[in-house]
């Protein structure tokens, strides 16, 4: 299952974007409200999402300026998924990011998770929309 954020356009340059989302302290004031127990340190967190499920996630890959993969696991699936933040600079102080989180779960499990799944993406990359418009 693939779900894709909309595409934000972020009133920033990409290496700044890139440095913020490559430290995972900075994610904890991008998550959604229903999220509980969060902890970080520069490459790992942790949290839950209330009622739903815990996840664990580290850089799998850092591409400078362009793109970051997250690897995580969940206490709902042995299935590794992957979030990934692709970076594309549109002027130099404006960048377009898209937030795309991908898991291979059977049919039933992933129309449960769809909405939710589509809801955190949106999230993500609207606070971190927000977080620059500052």
């Amino acid at each position: 299952m693939k779900v894709e954020s909309k595409k934000e356009l972020v009133q920033s340059d990409a290496q700044s974007i890139f440095n913020y989302l490559a430290n995972f302290n900075n994610f904890g004031s991008m998550l959604p409200e229903q999220i509980e127990n969060w902890t970080s340190t520069t490459d790992t967190c942790s949290f839950a999402i209330k009622g739903l499920a815990t996840l664990h996630l580290n850089f799998k890959n850092k591409t400078p300026y362009s793109q970051l993969v997250i690897e995580g696991t969940t206490n709902l699936t042995s299935e590794k998924f992957e979030l990934i933040f692709d970076l594309a600079s549109v002027q130099q102080t404006q960048t377009e990011v898209v937030v795309t989180f991908q898991i291979d779960i059977n049919p039933m499990m992933a129309m449960m998770a769809k909405n939710p799944l589509q809801n955190f993406v949106n999230v993500l990359v609207q606070k971190l929309a927000e977080k620059f418009a500052q």
